[in-house]
């Protein structure tokens, strides 16, 4: 083994070995500083690194959230264009020539490839585009909740 690591190689080493470290269920925050003081790393660096963490949770939850609505949205899409493509294709039937057949096996080829189109689109959870509708969806949302507090707080209270 080497006897001298650059602080880049120490780190990474040192990250590794404390991802390997058994833990029994939780770890306390004094717990934390004192491991963090051992290696030497200050207060702030540690409260910085903690934020840091933290945030990264919260879009980690919010991405999964996101994910989760746009896979409810898609399959309300897919509800109703199975549902309107059986009802015309039954009224074509119904009809019994065969343009209005053709036509709706047209219709339905065409409304399938939009369908998978979207189906794509919406399944896809990476690049730039995905990044902007979820940092969208991100701000709207928060917006909606600083809303609500601010209604709940000037909203009037019964009786009062």
């Amino acid at each position: 083994m080497r006897q001298h690591y650059t602080e880049e190689q120490a780190n990474a080493i040192l990250r590794r070995a404390i991802e390997r470290m058994p833990m029994k269920d939780e770890m306390s925050r004094a717990q934390l500083e004192s491991i963090a003081t051992e290696l030497g790393v200050s207060p702030d660096a540690l409260q910085k690194a903690e934020a840091d963490w933290e945030a990264e949770q919260a879009q980690a939850v919010d991405r999964a959230a996101f994910i989760a609505t746009r896979r409810a949205d898609f399959r309300r899409t897919f509800t109703v264009f199975a549902v309107v493509n059986v009802l015309f294709f039954l009224w074509c039937l119904a009809i019994g020539r065969e343009q209005a057949i053709s036509l709706a096996i047209v219709v339905m080829i065409g409304s399938t490839i939009g369908l998978a189109l979207r189906a794509a689109f919406v399944l896809r959870t990476d690049g730039e585009d995905f990044e902007l509708r979820f940092t969208r969806w991100r701000i709207e949302r928060r917006a909606r909740e600083l809303a609500a507090q601010e209604l709940g707080r000037i909203a009037p209270r019964p009786g009062g």
